[in-house]
């Protein structure tokens, strides 16, 4: 999976300190941020759900458990 290689490379460096979740609306979203989220301990803070300027939005628990029970 190319986003962990990336985590994990990242890594060694103390990097990254937070994550932005893209293309949330899209039919292929998934839990899978969430999930790298949970297990490397990264903090998701900004969620966009669109290509809109102005839909980049804080992370909110209740859409992030949305996006793992899709």
């Amino acid at each position: 999976d190319d986003a962990r290689t990336l985590v994990d490379s990242l890594a060694r460096h103390k990097l990254p300190s937070r994550l932005i979740v893209t293309h949330a609306d899209s039919a292929a979203a998934s839990g899978a941020p969430v999930g790298l989220a949970l297990t490397n301990r990264i903090p998701i803070s900004f969620v966009a759900a669109g290509p809109a300027l102005g839909a980049l939005r804080p992370a909110a628990p209740e859409a992030l458990a949305r996006m793992v029970l899709q």
